[in-house]
């Protein structure tokens, strides 16, 4: 049975309540809630199925609503908000399926779904007490899960700490267990603990609520139901005096105007409001019920209660005619009147047509086209017949013939594979496809120089035709080889001057934003600009995006990856609880989650680029205002000064605050009723009611200080700047509101978004204007630079990809991750499906070049930071460092040589699938980072010397050290008991960058791969590789370090582990051992009797030779640096390489060896 009961909180008795209508139902509810937003009480079955009810002050519970199955089994805890109707619960023993979390709007129709694995039942959940995007549920015997409501997706889960019944939000998350404990469970860490538990009730919690700083329960006290109402303080789990009570309390709700009062109902009817701070008075009611009460529910308003017993009757009371349970009088949505069909007059001679068939809009999958081919096909073939070669080769063991695979049969495709008929050339893989890059060279030195030349548009699928997503905007993926990431062609995708990035890194749906942001000039600048600053942070945001960004602009082409911003976007504890993780495998909310970031990002960065002691204005005075200088420089890039005023509906008093608005959300107009015109829908209507934001809500009003409707509507400052960059979340989130962007809405060739548009400021209102030509006085037109859209076809999951003008008014380009291809404007502006959903939008001032200044920043680096010994290590060990600074005096100069190697740990294994004829298929490689690198002098009278010795702190896991190939060991990177020089990633990556700025010439082995997971950029004319330089063009064998240290210069390196130092000096001897052949001209020959020599060893280092070389004799060339000789006085006799001690000197690793002998054939 439900009860309903109006009540004003009074002592001085009950004449006025009065019966309503009573009503049956035909279950026994095991929930109940009232609808905030509308006249509807919902309950929840023991079978899993949610109904509503109109529920009238006037005329009690009415007619039934809408009923749908939420759960297979009980429905537990339930509540509604704007969104719709939250709940949990199936689960058990006996169930046919498990637990569920369901989120569905009032009509019934399902949002998500969380499903549970396993039967153990869900019974409550509670938002936590720092997110209201996030709860907790759990039940008897189930983990606790906590789930974002606004994806829909599980977050974590983990093993309960208790057998938990109850859960619900305060100050922190109380939880009930089924043995009679509240515990205050901590949510802010990683694992959820409970911090305190008190026992509240010894055989059990029956009810639990919170509301301020007060926890109050209902319970058992064995053998009997516990009489008491007990009652905590929730700051310090405090037990307060317990009220006693003459039926034992059952049910237990707190009035939601007034903190301090409680309703208490019995089992068998009687209900108590009461004061917790005045327990003497209340008012008592008395249920009119033949069983007992199983649930109860409070209306928002504070003036309704409703009861559930075990029989399923409906008892409604009001106290006054005008009473509201319904905190917002909203309107229900009906559903649409059908039409009665017309009645047909069956005769004998009524003709069977006028009955009517149903109409297809789409031929049936029953009328097979003519032009359908029924030849066998890769889909539909016959048994193929074996060939006879194969037969007469047969061996039969245990009834089962094995034979040969013969050689006329691999040339005619993979085994066990039919050819089909389709289109020539269609999934050829050749030149007009994507090959490895040793797969091409296999191809190019079959084909004995001849030049393969790619046509433009070999890249589109010949299913393009046919499907409505364009091939350049479909998902692209990585494929790996053997030789991992560094073999794939990702020039295929990209024929272009601007860079792509790659996805093969955690988080790599921000690559779209970073391309936006990248080609948004103003923030580039500031960016760029801020990682030749001092700022101290580690894992700052804003400086790794102004790295990547250099990255992109000197790489011309050549793919990037954003792995290092990822590494610091990852490490920052507000990234968990906001959501923006990739690691669920569910990516069907990727608008929604780029748009997350876009605000997390430039909040984050507009904190991190106000650097202390650097106040500068980029806006210049004759634009700006006063208080310029006192904001961040990105704030005053992005921001719009505003204010929000609101006026209160009952007393009228204004109040107004100052805000700053970086993102602009659009708002949809609502769909017009029928009686209504149809709201503005176009461009300009949005955008201006987006900026002047109006909402009512109720609060309580700072004059009158009662609870009243609030009339909030956001204005513009009148001194504010319009900023040169307007950065707009489109928020898409309906079918309706993704109509508004279709292209054709308002007729052929209309299009919703427009190239740009005008703001006019009138007093504190923002007109908005879209009209072409000239511009009228006073207006700022603002230029669509780039934007963000997401991509759902029927074929791929969804993904993002960036459109952006690569320069202010220049041509448009679409960056699908490592796809890079120059479209149309009138492509980037269209939208003409629903597989293209846009995002972020980013606009730029036409006249933003006139009105910045950006000559108060830092524009270059500062070579001093070569010549500092920086380390963050508490115990290191000078006798172990082998490096020595940079002298002011030989600063790098373009051209300088610089011989580097560096060693790296895995933070990552690697993730591949066996296939059963032996193959490996690389899913995904693993992930290093640097933990070492090594800078030597390549010049110069200090010839050999490591001016850079490093090792990199990593505050990642790191799961496998290499110790074999690094020479890194556990506690080389942790600060706090390293014994070698330790550095942040972001000091080691400014060095580099600023040798690469200076122009220095690396010299290495093998410093492709080395550059591309330090995350660096190198122009290929400022890279010498040894392996490289010791390679013939007609091998594909490329020779290890070690291997030609044996054989070029009879030396012996990596014996028992690498180090950076000697292999650095080893690179350098090559090279310069290479210079000198050159100029005797004996080069070719050497390199040939290497390959002669390594042939016979298998192109390894014979064990029993692997001892220090004899000396040899030192050459009386003159060394070659990057320009030619160098013909410094003393260089020729300076020239040998010292050894490594210990301290500061000299560069350790290098064994003693000099100049390396002319002669090459062993001895």
């Amino acid at each position: 049975m439900i009860t309903l009961v109006m009540f004003q909180i009074a002592c001085d008795g009950c004449s006025g309540w009065h019966p309503l209508a009573s009503q049956y139902l035909p279950y026994s509810p095991t929930s109940i809630s009232f609808d905030p937003s509308s006249q509807l009480l919902l309950t929840g079955t023991p079978t899993g199925t949610v109904t509503s009810y109109f529920c009238s002050p006037t005329t009690g519970l009415a007619a039934r609503y809408t009923s749908y199955r939420a759960h297979w089994g009980p429905v537990g805890d339930m509540t509604l908000d704007n969104t719709g109707v939250l709940s949990v619960g199936g689960g058990g023993p006996g169930m046919r399926s498990g637990a569920s979390v369901k989120m569905a709007n009032r009509r019934g129709l399902g949002l998500w779904t969380v499903d549970m694995e396993g039967h153990t039942p869900l019974s409550t959940f509670a938002y936590t007490p720092s997110r209201s995007s996030e709860i907790i549920a759990t039940g008897p015997g189930s983990p606790l899960h906590v789930i974002n409501v606004t994806r829909g997706s599980i977050l974590r889960s983990q093993p309960s700490p208790s057998t938990y019944t109850h859960l619900r939000r305060a100050a922190q998350l109380v939880a009930a267990s089924s043995t009679g404990t509240i515990s205050l469970l901590d949510t802010r860490l990683p694992e959820i603990k409970a911090s305190e538990t008190v026992l509240a009730h010894t055989g059990g919690i029956g009810q639990v609520e919170t509301e301020a700083n007060y926890i109050v329960t209902v319970g058992q006290s064995l053998p009997l139901p516990d009489p008491f109402l007990k009652i905590h303080d929730v700051r310090f789990l405090r037990p307060l005096s317990p009220i006693p009570f003459p039926t034992p309390p059952a049910l237990v709700k707190f009035h939601p105007r007034m903190g301090s009062t409680v309703v208490v109902a019995s089992a068998e009817g009687r209900v108590q409001l009461l004061d917790l701070r005045e327990v003497g008075k209340g008012t008592v009611f008395q249920i009119d019920t033949q069983s007992y009460l199983t649930t109860m529910a409070i209306a928002p308003t504070g003036e309704g209660l409703a009861f559930g017993d075990s029989e399923g009757y409906v008892h409604l009371w009001a106290a006054q005619e005008d009473s509201k349970f319904a905190r917002y009088e909203g309107e229900v949505e009906l559903p649409d009147q059908v039409d009665p069909v017309e009645r047909i007059n069956w005769t004998d001679l009524t003709p069977l047509n006028s009955i009517g068939m149903p109409h297809y809009v789409s031929p049936l999958l029953s009328l097979l086209p003519s032009s359908m081919d029924f030849h066998p096909s890769p889909q539909h073939h016959l048994k193929p017949t074996i060939d006879p070669s194969v037969l007469a080769s047969v061996k039969t063991v245990d009834f089962v013939g094995y034979a040969p695979y013969p050689a006329s049969l691999k040339s005619a495709g993979r085994r066990n594979q039919v050819t089909g008929k389709g289109k020539e050339g269609k999934g050829k893989k050749g030149d007009d496809g994507p090959m490895f890059r040793s797969e091409r060279e296999k191809r190019e030195m079959a084909r004995k120089g001849r030049v393969a030349s790619i046509d433009k548009t070999a890249e589109e699928d010949v299913e393009s035709q046919v499907q409505q997503t364009p091939a350049h905007y479909r998902k692209v993926e990585i494929k790996y080889s053997r030789f991992g990431v560094e073999d794939f062609d990702f020039g295929f995708y990209n024929k272009t001057q601007y860079s792509g990035l790659e996805t093969h890194i955690t988080n790599s749906y921000t690559n779209s934003l970073l391309q936006a942001l990248h080609y948004t000039q103003p923030v580039r600048t500031l960016a760029e600009s801020h990682t030749f600053s001092s700022c101290p942070k580690e894992n700052c945001l804003l400086c790794e995006a102004g790295f990547l960004f250099r990255m992109l602009g000197d790489a011309k082409g050549v793919n990037c990856q954003a792995s290092n911003f990822s590494r610091a976007f990852g490490a920052s504890p507000q990234v968990a609880a906001l959501g923006l993780l990739d690691d669920n495998e569910s990516t069907s909310a990727y608008a929604t989650l780029i748009q997350t970031f876009n605000r997390f990002l430039l909040e984050q960065m507009t904190a991190e680029s106000d650097t202390p002691g650097l106040k500068p204005s980029l806006i210049k005075s004759a634009d700006s205002d006063s208080n310029t200088t006192s904001k961040p420089p990105l704030a005053q890039l992005v921001k719009i000064e505003a204010k929000t005023v609101s006026v209160c509906q009952q007393c009228g008093a204004a109040n107004q605050r100052e805000t700053a608005l970086g993102v602009i959300d659009l708002i949809y107009p609502r769909r017009a009723l029928s009686n209504e015109l149809p709201p503005a829908s176009d461009f300009p209507a949005i955008l201006r009611n987006s900026l002047h934001r109006e909402t009512i809500a109720r609060m309580v009003c700072p004059s009158c200080r009662q609870s009243n409707h609030l009339r909030i509507r956001r204005v513009l400052t009148e001194d504010a700047v319009l900023p040169p960059v307007m950065v707009i979340n489109a928020g898409v989130r309906t079918n309706d509101e993704l109509d508004v962007w279709m292209d054709e809405r308002e007729g052929a060739g209309s299009r919703f978004l427009k190239r740009g548009f005008s703001l006019v400021r009138n007093g504190d209102q923002i007109g908005v204007s879209v009209e072409e030509g000239e511009v009228a006085e006073g207006a700022v037109r603002y230029r669509l630079q780039a934007m963000v859209c997401q991509i759902q076809s029927e074929t791929d999951s969804p993904h993002l990809v960036a459109l952006a003008r690569v320069s202010p008014g220049g041509p448009w380009h679409v960056f699908n991750d490592f796809l890079v291809r120059p479209i149309s404007e009138e492509e980037a502006l269209s939208f003409p499906g629903a597989w293209k959903i846009p995002a972020v939008l980013f606009y730029q001032r036409v006249d933003s070049d006139e009105m910045l200044d950006f000559s108060s920043l830092p524009l270059s680096g500062d070579p001093s930071i070569l010549c500092q010994d920086i380390t963050i290590s508490r115990h290191r060990d000078p006798a172990l460092i082998q490096h020595q600074p940079i002298r002011p005096d030989e600063l790098p100069r373009r051209g300088t040589l610089v011989s580097i190697d560096a060693e790296f740990v895995s933070l990552q294994l690697e993730e591949a699938e066996f296939h059963s004829d032996g193959t490996k298929k690389v899913l995904r490689p693993s992930r290093m980072t640097l933990a070492r690198v090594s800078v030597l002098r390549g010049e110069g009278p200090d010839t050999g010397i490591p001016f850079i010795d490093d090792h990199i702190h990593t505050s990642d896991t790191v799961v496998d050290y290499l110790t074999e190939f690094s020479g890194i060991r556990a506690g080389d990177l942790d600060p706090t008991i390293s014994r070698h020089t330790l550095v942040p990633l972001k000091v080691a990556y400014k060095k580099l960058k600023l040798l690469v700025d200076l122009g220095c010439v690396f010299i290495g082995h093998g410093l492709n791969k080395d550059f591309r997971i330090i995350n660096i950029y190198i122009p290929p004319e400022q890279i010498i590789d040894t392996v490289n330089i010791y390679h013939q063009a007609h091998r594909q064998r490329k020779l290890s370090l070690r291997f030609l240290a044996w054989a070029v210069l009879k030396s012996a390196i990596q014996a028992d582990t690498h180090d950076s130092i000697e292999d650095a000096r080893t690179a350098l001897q090559l090279y310069e051992e290479y210079n000198r052949l050159e100029a005797e001209g004996t080069w070719e020959d050497v390199l040939e009797e290497v390959y002669r020599e390594g042939r016979q060893t298998n192109f390894k280092v014979p064990t029993a030779e692997v001892a220090q070389p004899p000396p040899v004799a030192t050459s009386h060339l003159p060394p070659v640096g990057a320009l030619g000789p160098l013909h410094h006085p003393q260089l020729h006799h300076q020239s040998s390489y010292r050894t490594g001690g210990g301290g500061g000197g000299g560069g350790g690793g290098g064994g003693g060896q000099t100049q390396p002998s002319r002669g090459y054939s062993r001895q």
